[in-house]
C-alpha cells in the first residue's frame, strides 16, 4: 500500500527543505528519505540507512525513524484503544512533527474509503489544561482544529478538518498506535 505524501512533500522542496522525496515502501512499510539537501545529506543519509537497515517494524506496521505506526479500524473507548496499543508494546501515537502527522493521517486514509476520526494519544485526564501524550512525551508539536482544546480530556483526528479535537473519552473512534522500532 503506498501513500500519497506529494503535497506536503512539495511545500518541503518549495521552500528549500527537502530537494528529493520522501516515500514509503508498499513492500517493507518502512519511510526512506531518497534523498535530501545536499547540505544535510551526510549526517541524515546515514542516520536514515543505520535505523531502516537495522530495525524493522513488524509485519502491517509502518517505520517512520525509530518509530512505528499502524492505523486501527476498530472502534473503542479511549482508554481501551490505549489498552490495545499497550499490547502491541506501544502506545496511542504521539506526534512530534508535521512529518509525522502526515504519515499517521496518510495511514488513516489509506485504510478507508474515507477518512475517519481516530484517536491520537493527547489527553488532559491528569490535569485539567494540562495536555499530555500517553507514552509521557511532552507535546512539543500540535495541529489543534479551530478553538481547540475545547474542554473535552481526549484528542482525535476529526475526519471533517483532519485536525485535533478534544473529544469525551468514552466516545468509540478508530486509533493510531505506534511504538520504538524492535
Amino acid at each position: 500500500m503506498a501513500f500519497d505524501l506529494h503535497f506536503f512533500f512539495l511545500v518541503c522542496v518549495m521552500s528549500g527543505l527537502l530537494s528529493g522525496s520522501v516515500a514509503i515502501s508498499p513492500d517493507t512499510k518502512s519511510v526512506s528519505l531518497l534523498y535530501l539537501h545536499a547540505n544535510f545529506l551526510p549526517v541524515l543519509w546515514r542516520l536514515k540507512v543505520s535505523i531502516v537497515a537495522d530495525h524493522q517494524c513488524p509485519d502491517g506496521w509502518t517505520q517512520l525513524d525509530d518509530r512505528c505506526f499502524i492505523f486501527k479500524n476498530e472502534e473503542k473507548k479511549f482508554i481501551e484503544a490505549e489498552n490495545i496499543c499497550k499490547n502491541f508494546g506501544g502506545n496511542l501515537v504521539s506526534i512530534h512533527s508535521e512529518l509525522e502527522n502526515e504519515v499517521v493521517k496518510q495511514l488513516i486514509k489509506a485504510a478507508n474509503a474515507n477518512f475517519v476520526d481516530a484517536w491520537i494519544g493527547l489527553h488532559d485526564a491528569v490535569q485539567e489544561g494540562d495536555m499530555m501524550w500517553t507514552d509521557g512525551f511532552s507535546k512539543d508539536y500540535e495541529d489543534f482544529g479551530n478553538g481547540e482544546p475545547s474542554g473535552a480530556d481526549c484528542m482525535k483526528i476529526k475526519s471533517s478538518d483532519k485536525q485535533w479535537h478534544a473529544n469525551s473519552c468514552t466516545e468509540e473512534n478508530a486509533f493510531v498506535c505506534c511504538k520504538k522500532v524492535d
